[in-house]
């Protein structure tokens, strides 16, 4: 009690003392980790002698560019994320900061994935290739929705996948007479436009149906 309070840490319950405890954390590692700049909470201290991040790390971490906090430099250590990714990534042309970095090493976005949504055409950031990866956005996957005739920029393709938006689907609103372009195809699909919903508006009288007017009578509940 007596070595943390010394070390700054005050007012600690039985699960704190005991976690610092298992873990060997002593007044020597709180203070030499302080050192660095860093003013971690006592479950922080514990995370980080748990991943036996030292002094020497934060340096390693700070080398590679970043000004991390101790969130992040938890997240560097518990996701390997190394120099030689930091260099990676760079190849790859991104930049990046450290929590983008993270996220490319969690979702295992490589220099090949990457190249290959390149070589389709798709411009993308660090935010829109892991939302791709994430998803489950392949070449194949591409290489289908353009046979079917669709025409996605990069965000369309993430919403198209995350919608659940189908060539199916498509077929299935012209076959009820609605023509949409990509764009105003997901958000038919985001309100949940069904070919019998527009059968049903039809069925009541309502003509000349674009898009616009089938979603607000969907809004209004008048059917």
């Amino acid at each position: 009690l007596e070595e943390m309070a010394a070390a700054g840490l005050h007012d600690l319950d039985v699960d704190d003392l005991i976690a610092l405890k298992s873990q060997g954390v002593t007044a020597a590692y709180i203070r030499d980790m302080r050192a660095t700049g860093l003013d971690p909470s006592v479950d922080q201290i514990v995370a980080m002698k748990v991943h036996d991040i030292t002094p020497d790390y934060f340096r390693q971490v700070n080398s590679m560019g970043f000004q991390v906090d101790t969130e992040e430099l938890i997240a560097f250590r518990v996701h390997g994320v190394s120099p030689d990714f930091v260099q990676k990534v760079h190849a790859m042309g991104f930049q990046g900061d450290a929590g983008e970095i993270v996220g490319l090493k969690v979702h295992d976005v490589s220099a090949d994935y990457v190249k290959s949504m390149r070589d389709l055409g798709f411009q993308f950031g660090i935010d829109q290739i892991i939302a791709m990866k994430i998803h489950d956005i392949t070449p194949e996957y591409v290489r289908q929705m353009r046979a079917e005739g669709f025409k996605a920029d990069t965000d369309e393709i993430i919403a198209l996948r995350v919608h659940g938006v189908t060539p199916a689907y498509r077929k299935a609103l012209e076959g009820a007479g609605l023509k949409v372009d990509t764009d105003q195809l997901i958000h038919a699909k985001v309100m949940d436009v069904t070919p019998e919903f527009i059968a049903k508006a039809r069925s009541q009288g309502f003509k000349n149906l674009d898009l616009d007017k089938i979603i607000a009578l969907k809004n209004a509940d008048v059917l």
